[in-house]
């Protein structure tokens, strides 16, 4: 017996947008409710299975070698032979406090150490 492919298992995203819009125009609301969370469902399963990830604004070839950073930053990162530096700065005059920050760099390796190195 042949196994069961993940098609024929689910209703294509098509089919659920058809199934909505009838279901939108039936009134039949919590159908409609449960055919938006499966559409949810299906966009976040696909997602996995077919990662898009962003474009890295830091590359992994990117990096600087720890000797040729200051001395006093040298001898701070003394063990590592490699580095990234990622320098923040605020301009546009906003007062900011431990505001997050979201920035995609992509590492060679799977130990990312991070420091910060605040000049004030």
């Amino acid at each position: 017996m042949a196994e069961n492919q993940y098609n024929d298992r689910t209703d294509s995203l098509e089919t659920k947008l058809r199934l909505l819009q009838q279901a939108w125009a039936d009134g039949r609301h919590d159908l409609a409710m449960s055919l938006l969370e499966s559409l949810k469902d299906t966009v976040a399963f696909e997602r996995q299975r077919h990662p898009n990830p962003p474009q890295a604004t830091i590359g992994a070839e990117e990096f600087l070698q720890v000797a040729s950073m200051p001395a006093a930053w040298a001898t701070w990162a003394g063990g590592w032979q490699f580095c990234k530096v990622v320098e923040l700065r605020e301009t546009a005059g906003i007062a900011r406090q431990q505001e997050p920050v979201t920035i995609d760099i992509a590492f060679r390796e799977t130990c990312v150490r991070i420091c910060n190195a605040n000049s004030g």
